[in-house]
């Protein structure tokens, strides 16, 4: 990875933290206390994560390393472009999530809201912002969807591995919390579904999908989609087998082991792919 791919990565799954993680303990009724520290240092972090990778993409589009940035042309991109209106959304979104952390932690609903600004503002750094036209809101509205499901997504598993850590019995406030995410996750499966292949349809003409395939950037499509389905097999294998059998009463070791090791691997599956999409936003999708 470049270290502009690098950098990509890292906001990505810090926002995907600060946005993901609030969500699912509301949804799952997990006590907001519990997550509060890994929020905080999520929305803190993100702060200077967001300034390098401007500052790198900036560099990039000079052809120079940061050590050389053309600061005019920062400059110029910041005040004139899409790319840089999102950035400094971005910026005033996380510092004011961060006023709040730290002043009044106990309002959430506006954290949510800033924390979703912040991360839906990344879709501005991807293919969905090069777009014309009327569709242009369209193929942003549906990467910033897809975004914020994938957040969420990550911030669920994030949160039962907090609670299945190793060595501990799995309570029952756990295997509730797991029990009320199951219908969420088919909400975010079906969303996370409908919206990629939407923003597939607007990024390549259906005619081309097959030309698509034969190039580095449909290659690592293919690998994104394979990892994506591994992990809906791994949330049906929770949903169906391993958590109604913890439900049950059969909360033995070895049962509580294999949850743990199933949703580790769902949180391996989504880092590669978080890994992929930094990377993808900066591929030619026709280009061999």
């Amino acid at each position: 990875m470049t270290t502009l791919e690098l950098a990509r990565f890292a906001l990505y799954a810090d926002l995907g933290v600060a946005f993901g993680v609030p969500v699912a303990a509301l949804l799952t009724r997990v006590a907001m206390e519990s997550v509060r520290p890994i929020i905080t240092g999520a929305v803190l972090i993100g702060l200077p994560l967001s300034l390098v990778a401007f500052l790198l993409t900036i560099a990039q589009m000079a052809g120079t390393d940061l050590a050389d940035l053309d600061w005019q042309l920062a400059g110029e991109v910041t005040k004139s472009t899409s790319v840089g209106w999102a950035f400094l959304a971005r910026m005033g979104a996380l510092g004011l999530a961060a006023a709040f952390r730290l002043t009044n932690p106990r309002r959430s609903g506006w954290q949510l809201a800033l924390a979703a600004i912040a991360m839906g503002s990344l879709a501005w750094s991807g293919h969905a912002a090069a777009g014309e036209g009327s569709l242009v809101f369209p193929r942003l509205g549906a990467d910033i969807v897809h975004q914020l499901s994938a957040s969420v997504w990550l911030g669920a598993i994030l949160l039962f591995l907090a609670q299945l850590r190793t060595g501990s019995n799995v309570p029952h406030e756990s295997v509730e919390a797991l029990k009320r995410f199951a219908g969420v996750g088919s909400v975010l499966v079906a969303l996370l579904a409908l919206t990629g292949l939407a923003n597939l349809w607007f990024l390549i003409p259906l005619n081309n999908w097959r030309d698509v395939l034969s190039t580095s950037y449909g290659e690592l499509l293919a690998v994104k989609l394979g990892l994506f389905f591994s992990m809906l097999l791994l949330a049906a294998l929770n949903r169906f087998v391993m958590v109604p059998g913890l439900a049950s009463g059969s909360r033995t070791e070895r049962a509580q082991f294999r949850l743990r090791v199933s949703i580790a691997l769902e949180l391996c599956a989504i880092v590669a792919i978080l890994a992929i999409v930094a990377r993808l936003g900066m591929m030619d999708p026709t280009s061999g």
